[in-house]
């Protein structure tokens, strides 16, 4: 049984899983599905309350620098779902570019909720 005092949230690492119902199966019993940027998965951000995003790294894997204007596209995603919760976790470190990109996304969901 999950405690659902906390979000919970499943984590695919085979793509075969993005294939058929599960991921709706397990959103429609309020169970979250990472959205994850890998070199080994596609990038799917599924339509939910909350919002659960791991930046593995997708082109150089854990080296991976996202640019600004994959950033973009990715604060545009997260603005269009209109969630109630959204968590970013950029585990892009071998050059330590995730705290470079965390912030940069956080600017541009800024700049678009200003405009």
């Amino acid at each position: 049984m999950l405690d659902r005092r906390y979000e919970n949230v499943v984590e695919f690492r085979h793509r075969s899983w993005l294939e058929g119902k599960a991921a709706g199966d397990l959103i429609a019993q309020g169970i979250h599905v990472a959205a994850v940027s890998s070199e080994r998965m596609p990038f799917v951000l599924f339509e939910d309350s909350v919002l659960y995003i791991r930046m593995h790294g997708d082109q150089q894997g854990y080296a991976t620098d996202y640019s600004d204007e994959r950033l973009l596209g990715l604060a545009r995603e997260i603005v269009g779902a209109s969630p109630r919760a959204v968590y970013v976790y950029f585990n892009n470190d071998y050059r330590a570019m995730a705290p470079k990109n965390a912030s940069t996304l956080i600017t541009k969901i800024r700049e678009i909720m200003r405009s």
